[in-house]
């Protein structure tokens, strides 16, 4: 398991923040394995984020949370769980 997450870590590509969230996260083998937790958006009283998952269901969705490690907005249920379980998002 050490020498798979070293792997993965080596080529890994890290960008901004800005370009990391055009960027597609599928792209991102490292939100498979790991410790991910849903957090509050940080900013102004009540911010918000579209949530990736139901933006690729074409549906519009709105959410508070995000995943701090992978710096996408996610619905706190099913969202957060299909996005760092599922292989093809």
């Amino acid at each position: 398991m050490n020498l798979m997450e070293r792997i993965l870590e080596k080529s890994h590509v890290t960008t901004p923040r800005s370009a990391k969230r055009q960027k597609l996260q599928s792209d991102c083998p490292l939100r498979l394995p790991g410790r991910h937790f849903p957090d509050l958006v940080p900013s102004k009283k009540n911010a918000s984020r579209k949530c990736i998952v139901c933006s690729k269901a074409k549906v519009r969705r709105e959410t508070r949370y995000q995943c701090n490690e992978c710096d996408v907005g996610l619905c706190v249920q099913p969202c957060f769980r299909k996005y760092h379980t599922a292989d093809n998002l």
